[in-house]
């Protein structure tokens, strides 16, 4: 079910209305008062499993299949916390001196053999839930993947072995499920979070499932931990009209980048990428330009709708993007694109690793490691490899880079530079430079991500440079007006978009709140604007395949 349709719409309303309105109506005479959280996570939980089973309904098996295997490993785990080195996180209503006394009452009688059996049984528990958790999602993401790339080495080395019909033989050819990356993520980070006492064991099977299959942010995130997201659901969500009126300009935000800007991309990016061999430099420019606005505006617009929605029904999301397009190092693009997946690695991929509390050597590995991991995890394509192995690259070298001007810097005597002032963007001709350099790097590159595999990605790339042209089509390659104007200004309201969100946000403008009356006057020409720039058709998101 995709946001910008209005199936979702019918389908919204009516849990928005009944959340608030006939639920609270049915207590106390029906519902009894006790029971009217239990009877809203029932609902939600409903309502999200139609939503995911919508299009394919086997769907919902595989995430009930995920949920029951992690909430099991939580209880397993929860039963030798006490093996922990100190007292794990404690739920909501249990006192700190509560939570301390029971697990020193556990230990209280154990010996050296019993913590030894216990730690085991606790890495035992977690490696099984890794292992089945990682091991469906690369049968489903990867298993097709992995038989085609092991079937292309041996016809390498003994070329004709395998022909086109026995190749498609050995392949499963499974149906990817919508948005198998994303809740499989959130229902490992409970696990780990449990394992390492960060996280209380939740014993309700109702709200831990509720909180993997929770619809807003299920089929393209943001990725939600169970830390940030379970302690919510301890409270009856209160209806506030100031929240309503933030989420309603969320979901606005969102829907218009994804109609009217990137739904616009989706055909030219589609003639272009369809036959690349046929464009030019220009051709291929022009291609990098329109994706470079599609995949941030359909992406960012997903989370923005998906944070709009959960805020009308009373839950917040983690932040996903924040103005990635004003970055001025490949760093600070990666702090500001996809932050929940970002946060994830850095929590549960880099930090395990050792850091930066490692050799310098090994802190560059982690580094180029764990954004390599981001690229696998974004496709089953050997793109998605090497995109992440390049920008796991440049963030190690631009990481070196920092630490060398730091210890010239104190050879020097001088003090440390300071950070950056996110609210002073235009520092002097130096951050420009940066500015257009990165800009570069990501479009350029961003090309691979839209590739469909190696060898269609590094003749992209040549063309893009001037090179490998001689059997450019440049009649086919023609580009109309009405292509490059629709990319021109889709390049221009994403960086006017970026500016004003960079004034409001992040230079503090714009302090006082907008009238009610104003946003509601604004409504029908805002609906009208999306009528009329708006894609006709219904083009998917781009991030329901990962």
């Amino acid at each position: 079910m995709i946001f910008s349709t209005y199936t979702f719409l019918a389908f919204f309303s009516l849990v928005f209305l009944i959340q608030w309105f006939v639920l609270p109506a049915l207590s106390p005479g029906i519902i009894p008062e006790r029971f009217r959280l239990r009877a809203l996570h029932v609902f939600l939980l409903i309502s999200s499993y139609i939503f995911y089973m919508f299009s394919v309904w086997e769907y919902g098996l595989l995430i009930a299949a995920s949920t029951m295997l992690d909430y099991i490993a939580g209880l397993l785990l929860g039963r030798t916390s006490w093996a922990l080195a100190e007292p794990p996180a404690m739920p909501a209503g249990v006192s700190e001196d509560q939570t301390q006394a029971d697990w020193e009452r556990g230990r209280s009688d154990k010996s050296e053999a019993d913590f030894a059996r216990a730690r085991r049984f606790r890495r035992l528990v977690l490696l099984a839930s890794l292992g089945m958790n990682l091991g469906m999602l690369a049968y489903f993401k990867y298993a097709d993947f992995f038989i085609e790339s092991a079937v292309a080495a041996i016809n390498s080395i003994a070329p004709g072995t395998y022909g086109p019909e026995e190749t498609h033989s050995l392949l499963l050819r499974v149906i990817l499920p919508v948005g198998i990356s994303f809740f499989t993520f959130q229902s490992m980070s409970y696990t780990i979070d449990v394992y390492r006492g960060i996280m209380f064991v939740e014993r309700s099977f109702l709200r831990f499932a509720l909180f993997v299959s929770f619809f807003p942010q299920l089929v393209a995130g943001p990725i939600v931990t169970a830390k940030t997201f379970i302690p919510q659901l301890d409270q009856l969500p209160q209806f506030d009209l100031r929240r309503m009126r933030t989420a309603a300009r969320w979901f606005a935000l969102g829907y218009f980048k994804k109609v009217v800007l990137a739904d616009n991309m989706a055909p030219i990016v589609d003639q272009i990428y369809k036959q690349p061999e046929l464009y030019d430099a220009a051709g291929h420019w022009l291609g990098a330009f329109a994706f470079w606005v599609q995949v941030y505006c359909d992406f960012s617009g997903y989370s923005d709708m998906a944070w709009g929605t959960a805020i009308f029904l009373g839950y917040t999301l983690p932040e996903n993007f924040r103005l990635p397009y004003l970055s001025k190092s490949i760093t600070e693009h990666w702090q500001r694109w996809h932050m929940s997946l970002i946060s994830w690695n850095r929590d549960y991929l880099y930090f395990p690793l050792g850091g930066n509390r490692v050799s310098p050597a090994r802190h560059k590995f982690n580094v180029w490691f764990t954004m390599w991991v981001a690229g696998v995890w974004h496709g089953a394509n050997w793109t998605f490899v090497i995109w992440g192995a390049i920008h796991g690259t440049l963030l190690a070298i631009e990481s070196a880079y920092k630490e060398f001007v730091t210890k010239r810097r104190e050879a020097a005597g001088l003090p440390k530079p300071p950070r950056p002032d996110r609210g002073k963007w235009f520092t002097g001709p130096g951050a420009i430079v940066q500015f257009v350099l990165t800009s570069t790097i990501t479009i350029v590159f961003g090309t691979m991500f839209r590739a469909e595999n190696i060898g269609e990605a590094w003749m992209i790339l040549l063309r893009l440079f001037g090179f490998g042209m001689g059997d450019a089509d440049f009649v086919a390659a023609s580009l109309t007006n009405a292509m490059i104007r629709t990319v021109a200004w889709g390049v221009a309201a994403t960086y006017a978009g970026h500016v004003i969100g960079w004034w409001i946000f992040e230079k503090g403008r714009l302090r006082d709140v907008v009238p009610a009356w104003v946003e509601i006057a604004f409504a029908p020409v805002f609906i009208l604007v999306c009528y009329t720039l708006g894609y006709s058709g219904t083009a998917p998101f781009i991030y329901f395949v990962f």
